[in-house]
């Protein structure tokens, strides 16, 4: 804790903060304007910052090139398919990459894993393998081994997405670091389509089907070497005792209908994921059958909407890293939706480029803002088994929504199952908006709490998760002038932060200093396994938050830089200062 009392900040003028900083304008009223581009220029700030740091830029990077990997892989595989039995084989892709996946999903409780920073690597490594073994099979003329192949690759990958959005908020410091880090995995996903299928159809045109195997098997095997950076600390994994057994989809369940809003926000990307997979189907019938496009038209189509997810990711990162998130996600479902209502009345080549451009803006924006808020919404020892929950309703629902599709079209034509289908969206985002804007308010980890920890130097340096789980074992407690929070020589076994109200500091009965609000007192006999070294009392209403020993301990030894800040103030208390509590 610290000695000095707690001084209390000036506020910032408008007219001083307009001089202070190079991308506000003061108003007439003399309030500051931001400038045009400073909201950009300073979340793209946001997002260097928080690829600056290790764990993070390397979780990114290796997910960006598992993403390309992935694309390399199902381009190789389509080429295989098609020269080894035409359309039918073709087809049959498409299963051989969501059965294993899906069952890999339902079976793998990476939740339970203790070190799943290195799960990560070895998923990387078995999907490489699947890659070597495709290109091996190849070579060997044999492609039903490149169906097994595909097999293994596409169950390894399937884990990738559902590891690294757990391990995100377990690496990240501060909420809005979490939000840049999924902005980044937007970019990075849109990079790795681009590329991915792009190098890979180059190899297959200029060398063949093998060496592009190979060439991915490479990068899967870079994926891996980049992920052992990943370094996860012991106070940010989930406790021992803590951990949940058995299938991760029903943690997953269990976890969501538990906390109603994370539910409503998975439920509307299962619908989201049915309208997606139905666009796939609408894609080929639009360009050729009424748009007048041909073949390359469904190539058209769908880069309009690889484009606007490049653009969405932009336009995230340029509306900033704020905790307000709900909107931008029913926007982001809107925008998924009201587009092909447009199509669907006035179809035409131009409207209908523009309008899927719109599509991956929306897509983008879903990701940045749905993913966030699952991850905020649901608890560390469960998150794992939601994200599997999420792999899999992906999997499975882009399959149904193509079938719904069919189904559409054959009733009503192509212009009215567009229609239907775009507006199911926009009321989804309607119904759940009750509940997912509570998830602005009421994370796992609640405000009051975080600010509380984050003002503390002791746990400012933690991540989320740690913090999380520090916050699931503080207890409110309130303390009337004159009540002693703790007291000297006495056996100590919590730590206590006061939130509000000062609290006076004695020494053998001679007063020594006062403590004031975002303090804690405490940390010497904890860390020191001695009794107290002083008697803290409320010297006005105090309230604040205790942590038990074992909790406390747990969070601060388990995370170097906290480790660091605790025993530097042990040192300066037992030091120069007088000793504290």
């Amino acid at each position: 804790m610290g000695n000095e009392p707690v001084q209390p900040k000036p506020p910032a003028s408008g007219a001083a903060s307009a001089s202070a900083s190079p991308s506000v304008a003061a108003s007439p009223s003399g309030s500051p304007v931001p400038r045009p581009g400073s909201h950009l220029r300073a979340a793209a700030g946001s997002l260097v910052r928080v690829l600056r740091n290790p764990d993070i830029r390397a979780l990114e990077l290796s997910w960006t090139i598992g993403v390309g990997v992935d694309w390399a892989i199902l381009v190789v595989a389509l080429v295989v398919a098609y020269d080894a039995g035409g359309a039918l084989l073709v087809g049959l892709v498409t299963l051989t990459r969501l059965l294993p996946a899906t069952l890999v999903n339902i079976a793998v409780d990476t939740g339970a894993w203790h070190r799943p920073e290195r799960g990560l690597v070895v998923v990387h490594l078995v999907r490489a393998a699947g890659a070597a073994a495709v290109a091996g099979a190849v070579l060997a003329g044999v492609p039903l081994l490149a169906f097994v192949a595909l097999a293994v690759a596409s169950a390894a990958g399937a884990l990738v997405r559902p590891i690294t959005l757990t391990l995100l908020p377990a690496v990240a410091v501060r909420p809005e670091d979490l939000v840049s880090a999924n902005t980044a995995s937007a970019l990075g996903e849109s990079l790795g389509t681009f590329l991915g299928p792009l190098v890979a159809g180059i190899v297959v045109a200029r060398s063949g089907a093998a060496p592009a195997a190979a060439l991915a098997a490479a990068a899967g095997v870079i994926a891996a070497v980049v992920a052992v950076r990943v370094s996860v600390a012991a106070a940010a994994r989930v406790a021992p005792a803590a951990r949940v057994r058995g299938m991760p989809l029903l943690t997953g369940i269990r976890e969501l209908v538990h906390r109603v809003p994370a539910g409503v926000v998975m439920l509307s990307f299962s619908v989201q994921v049915l309208v997606r997979g139905a666009l796939t189907t609408f894609l080929a019938v639009l360009a050729i059958d009424v748009l007048g496009m041909g073949d390359p038209g469904v190539g058209v189509l769908g880069a309009a909407i690889g484009a606007g997810g490049i653009a969405g990711a932009v336009i995230a990162l340029a509306l900033g890293t704020g905790h307000r998130l709900a909107g931008l996600f029913a926007v982001a479902l809107i925008a998924w939706g009201a587009p092909l209502i447009v199509i669907g009345v006035a179809p035409s080549p131009g409207v209908a480029i523009l309008a899927l451009g719109v599509v991956g803006i929306g897509n983008a924006l879903l990701d940045v803002s749905g993913l966030t808020l699952l991850q905020r919404g649901t608890s560390m020892a469960a998150r794992s088994g939601v994200f599997a929950l999420l792999e899999t309703i992906a999997s499975l629902g882009s399959a149904l929504g193509a079938l719904i599709a069919s189904g559409l079209i054959a009733v009503a034509g192509i212009e009215a199952a567009l229609v239907a289908t775009g507006i199911a969206l926009p009321v989804v985002a309607l119904l759940g908006w009750p509940w997912v804007r509570r998830l602005d308010h009421e994370g796992v980890l609640p405000e009051r709490q975080a600010r509380l920890l984050r003002a503390i130097p002791l746990f400012a340096p933690l991540p989320l998760a740690a913090l999380e789980r520090l916050a699931e074992g503080m207890h409110e407690v309130r303390y009337a002038p004159g009540d002693a929070l703790m007291t000297q020589g006495e056996d100590g076994d919590t730590y206590v932060m006061v939130e509000s109200g000062r609290v006076l500091v004695t020494i053998d009965g001679r007063p020594d200093h006062e403590q004031g609000p975002d303090d804690g007192v405490g940390e010497i006999a904890l860390l020191r396994s001695m009794p107290r070294t002083a008697t803290v009392t409320a010297i006005e209403p105090v309230t604040g938050f205790e942590v038990g020993c074992d909790t406390f301990l747990d969070a601060v030894t388990g995370h170097e830089g906290s480790s660091r800040a605790a025993h530097a103030v042990v040192r300066q208390r037992l030091g120069t200062d007088a000793p504290v509590a």
